[in-house]
């Protein structure tokens, strides 16, 4: 689904634009850096980290293990739902089948995992609004991305996954009372910086791809006209 030439100008500010955002990335993780103060600050109200570690330790390890067979398999989601989406465009169908599958499958695992029967029955309340919010919520972000797949490829919508981290950070410093460190302020501009490297070759990549076929369009007129097709007036 992607060109990957390396005499191309386009395809080099791909492979770029997304070495720089993932080392943004490992720079708002790795490196915290010097506090910079919250934006709200509020010294009544824990704020994320410290609620954290009032919680028992977290295991790391099976941690970073899920989340990274999480990432494989959502690169191979996008990936099939473009090839899905561009083969049969209609994207509300195919969330709609989706989600009957996804449904399947947790029931199956609910079976298992859940002894108590009463977890089958929403009471009416916040979980019935969480349940109600949350399909809304995914049901428009899946037909979106499917969308876009269809459109602009699986690259260009995992390349917003970076953007994600900073966004989370900067709700934390709005609404958490979270201190914002300079670290994720310079990871978040070399995220900014790979995301707008990328976008810029895949708009390069367009514009080659829309010149070659107009170019080929004009090739096949040249030679239709130097070779036209003797039709009879009158056919016997």
């Amino acid at each position: 689904m992607e060109i990957l030439n390396l005499r191309s100008q386009s395809s080099i500010l791909k492979l770029i634009g997304t070495i720089v955002s993932i080392s943004g990335a490992f720079v708002v993780i790795f490196y915290q850096g010097l506090p910079i103060s919250s934006i709200f600050p509020s010294p009544t109200k824990p704020s994320l980290h410290s609620l954290m570690q009032l919680q028992n330790q977290p295991n790391w390890v099976v941690g970073g293990a899920f989340l990274s067979m999480s990432c494989l398999l959502l690169s191979f989601a996008y990936v099939t739902k473009t090839w899905i989406a561009r083969d049969y465009p209609s994207e509300v169908l195919i969330i709609l089948i989706t989600f009957i599958f996804e449904t399947i499958i947790v029931s199956i695992v609910t079976l298992f995992v859940e002894n108590d029967a009463s977890v089958w029955t929403p009471t009416i309340g916040i979980e019935l609004v969480s349940i109600l919010f949350g399909a809304v919520t995914f049901g428009s972000l899946n037909i979106v991305d499917t969308w876009a797949c269809r459109v602009k490829g699986p690259v260009f919508i995992a390349m917003f996954k970076p953007l994600q981290m900073i966004i989370a950070v900067v709700l934390g410093a709005l609404f958490l009372g979270d201190v914002l460190h300079l670290g994720s302020v310079i990871g978040g501009l070399i995220i900014a910086v790979g995301f707008y490297t990328l976008i810029k070759g895949k708009s390069e990549e367009e514009i080659l791809n829309k010149r070659d076929a107009d170019e080929n369009k004009l090739m096949y007129s040249i030679e239709e006209e130097s070779n036209p097709q003797i039709i009879p007036l009158l056919v016997a």
